[in-house]
């Protein structure tokens, strides 16, 4: 366009008629003027579009952005979630720790020796010996003179071997709320065969044991105070058991004696100087 203006203003004479050949430098101003107006017009509209692309780019990269946080975030979500899947599903499979006694399934697995052909069973809980809550002794019969009753003992949780015991026996001429008074030792005897195995929360029924006296018909109460101990069933972790019960003659029911009135029994026991104290 430069060219142009140039090669008019040289050839001005020849371009225009003779009246205005005294003014041909006045037209050629103005068509620099009208030529730097459209440099000026044109460049402020490369400028504009420039800006545009610019902020069409800035607006694009936002979007873009703003979806992959969204991603992000969804993914880091999505993670958190299997990962807590996971965890919970990994928790449930192991409950294989006491946090609610007799609530969780006693684990047990088998494991087989190869070289000796012997089964090792590993257990989830440890054994407890215990007089069974309900049956810890059976009335059989009685006369005048002599009571005949056995005496269950259980282990619950787990297998046990019952190394040895005593069972102590004692009676009395009341019942219920007054059945600790009058007590009256009755003999001691031994508690079934030694290294004896019990099955998980299977019971055992001891020897017939009696108790004699003139007058049976006086007696209301019978108590029993267990002791020995006892073994997993790998014959590993020897544990004591020291445990009393009592047996209401006119109702037949056995009952756990708990704490403290237990101690009342062992302390009568100690008195006498049956059991050491």
């Amino acid at each position: 366009m430069i060219v142009t203006l140039i090669v008019g203003a040289l050839q001005i004479d020849n371009l225009v008629s003779d009246k205005f050949k005294a003014k041909p430098w006045i037209i050629l101003c103005l068509l620099v003027v009208v030529t730097v107006i459209s440099f000026l017009i044109e460049g402020n509209g490369r400028r504009e579009a420039t800006k545009a692309k610019i902020l069409a780019k800035q607006e694009s990269d936002k979007r873009d952005h703003d979806r992959d946080s969204i991603a992000d975030e969804r993914i880091k979500k999505s993670n958190k979630e299997i990962l807590t899947g996971i965890g919970d599903a990994i928790g449930k499979y192991s409950l294989g720790y006491d946090s609610a006694k007799k609530e969780i399934t006693v684990l047990q697995q088998l494991i087989k020796d190869s070289s000796n052909r012997k089964t090792t069973i590993i257990e989830g809980y440890s054994p407890n010996l215990t007089l069974d809550g309900t049956y810890g002794l059976i009335l059989d019969s009685t006369n005048v003179d002599t009571i005949f009753f056995r005496m269950r003992v259980c282990s619950e949780n787990a297998p046990c071997i019952f190394k040895s015991g005593f069972a102590y026996f004692l009676s009395s001429t009341q019942a219920g709320n007054d059945m600790l008074n009058d007590l009256i030792y009755c003999g001691k005897t031994k508690v079934l065969a030694g290294n004896l195995g019990l099955a998980q929360n299977k019971c055992k029924d001891a020897n017939i044991y009696t108790i004699r006296d003139n007058d049976t018909k006086s007696i209301k109460t019978i108590f029993v105070n267990l002791t020995g101990s006892y073994t997993d069933s790998n014959d590993k972790d020897q544990k004591q058991v020291d445990q009393v019960g009592y047996f209401d003659i006119a109702t037949k029911k056995f009952r756990l004696l708990a704490a403290p009135y237990d101690d009342q029994i062992r302390q009568f026991l100690k008195n006498q100087k049956i059991i050491a104290n």
